[in-house]
């Protein structure tokens, strides 16, 4: 018999068992080269010869076979690189960090090559793309500088598809991506066409999982506008609580939106504008104050725009409605509402308030104006009188640079740095790259005589503003100080000089 129906016989065999069926001896076949190792597996039992001759049938049948032919599409060959490379000093500065620097540092490199109209050495890449996929927050600076060629290299591994750009089809990539590539999708979209990315979400959005939801609605909030408002408001209505809070902080920060809308129809009526009465009032031009009241309970309405009466510690129920819901909405209807500027409303509210009343209110404040951007609330409430220290880390980077490294300078002049001061958090919140002024002023008001505390508070401090401060100035300062200091800022300060010189 041929091989084929030889193996036909051991499966029959092996489907009824060998006791109803006789062994496969008799499995002669056309090749007497298979008939003989057969035939030498005759003394074994039953079992042993039943599985042999299945292992020598399977391996005869697929000895000698061609292999299957596919289509392998070849891949494009690589386009050239717009950018000029780097030197080599760039080049070996960039694989110094790659190899273990900080990563807010190969963000740099990448942004200082960008100035410099160079690009990164094309065998780098591989590197660079490994380096993108382990550091997420750096992703976008790496990827600005990948260039036509890191982008072709990028779409030849799964691990870099971060990087591979969405193809010249976005309705077919959607449809076929991951929920990490769908999301950048629609993030590239949002940059350029914010209707035709909200179009593609609807054509997918009710089969989403949850998950993917929230992450396709936080998306949004590039490009957002009020074309957007109605997809975000039958957001409010999704089953997950994820999706209505995601929804909900983006409506917050459209002042025409329905939800805005309702906010201030809620929280208008818990503030009463008093003016000052009275001669000696007139004569002192006392200001107005607001008496403020606290919502009474938290409806169904007010659960569907994001709001809950479950507080944090340290916080009643109604003054954590009160602050959710002013945070709900952009800081300017206020001064719009009341015709007063933020500094002046704020001091007449905090007025009518007792100070734990006022210190329960103001992070709402706050959270309105960092989502919101406001650079005037920003400034009002990092007065001492409003929010003070606490309000200086979040709300200082609204401010211009500027701005921001003035008020830095004007808290300098009161003394040295020594611990957790207004100047500290200012300069800590000043993450851009500093001017020269600033960083000689930063060096300058570090004292140099420390305890072993002050020391070590300080030494934290200071790995954060090497980050920022003017390279070649602060190498120079420390020079013209005799180098008083050491520590890890330091070498961090060195590195960023030779990598600013690796570009001039």
């Amino acid at each position: 018999m041929s091989a084929g129906e030889a193996w036909e016989r051991i499966v029959r065999v092996a489907l009824l068992g060998t006791e109803r069926q006789p062994a496969a001896e008799d499995a002669g076949t056309d090749d007497p080269s298979l008939d003989g190792a057969v035939a030498a597996l005759a003394d074994r039992p039953a079992e042993a010869r039943l599985l042999g001759t299945a292992a020598l049938l399977d391996a005869w049948r697929r000895a000698g076979r061609r292999a299957p032919r596919t289509a392998v599409r070849p891949a494009e060959p690589a386009p050239e690189s717009a950018a000029r490379p780097c030197s080599p000093l760039a080049a070996r500065v960039l694989r110094q960090l790659l190899a273990g620097g900080p990563p807010v540092l190969v963000a740099e490199w990448m942004t200082l090559a960008a100035a410099a109209g160079v690009g990164i050495l094309p065998e780098m890449l591989p590197e660079v793309l490994d380096f993108a996929r382990r550091n997420l927050h750096v992703r976008d600076a790496i990827s600005r500088m990948l260039g036509a060629r890191g982008a072709w290299l990028a779409a030849l591994n799964p691990a870099w598809a971060f990087a591979a750009g969405i193809g010249e089809d976005p309705a077919a990539a959607w449809e076929t991506g991951t929920a990490e590539e769908r999301v950048r999708i629609l993030r590239h979209l949002r940059a350029s066409d914010p209707a035709a990315a909200l179009a593609l979400l609807q054509t997918t959005w009710d089969a989403e999982p949850p998950a993917e939801r929230t992450r396709f609605v936080e998306a949004l909030g590039v490009g957002l506008g009020m074309d957007d408002e109605p997809f975000l408001e039958a957001a409010l209505d999704d089953k997950r609580k994820e999706v209505r809070a995601a929804a909900a902080q983006l409506l917050a920060t459209l002042p025409a939106s329905r939800l805005v809308k309702r906010m201030m129809e809620r929280l208008l009526p818990l503030f009463t504008r008093r003016e000052p009465e009275g001669l000696v009032a007139r004569i002192r031009n006392a200001r107005p104050r607001f008496d403020v009241r606290m919502p009474e309970k938290c409806d169904r309405g007010m659960r569907r725009d994001g709001i809950d009466d479950r507080p944090r510690t340290g916080i009643g129920p109604r003054g954590w409605m009160l602050r959710q819901m002013i945070g709900a909405v952009p800081p300017s209807l206020w001064t719009a509402h009341w015709g007063m500027d933020a500094a002046a409303f704020l001091d007449a509210v905090r007025a009518g308030m007792e100070p734990e009343e006022w210190a329960t209110l103001v992070p709402g404040w706050t959270h309105a104006a960092l989502h919101n951007r406001d650079v005037e609330w920003a400034e009002a409430l990092m007065r001492p009188q409003s929010g003070g220290v606490d309000g200086i880390t979040g709300l200082a980077p609204l401010l211009p640079a500027e701005r921001l490294e003035a008020l830095a300078l004007e808290r300098l002049r009161e003394g040295h740095l020594t611990g957790n001061q207004p100047a500290a958090l200012l300069l800590e919140a000043a993450a851009h790259p500093w001017s020269p002024a600033l960083t000689r002023a930063a060096l300058g008001a570090v004292p140099a005589a420390l305890s072993d505390r002050e020391r070590v508070v300080l030494a934290s401090w200071l790995s954060v503003y090497a980050l920022f401060m003017h390279p070649a100035t602060a190498v120079a300062v420390l020079r013209e100080q005799g180098d008083p200091h050491a520590g890890p800022w330091v070498d961090l300060l060195h590195l960023r000089h030779t990598l600013h010189q690796a570009f001039e």
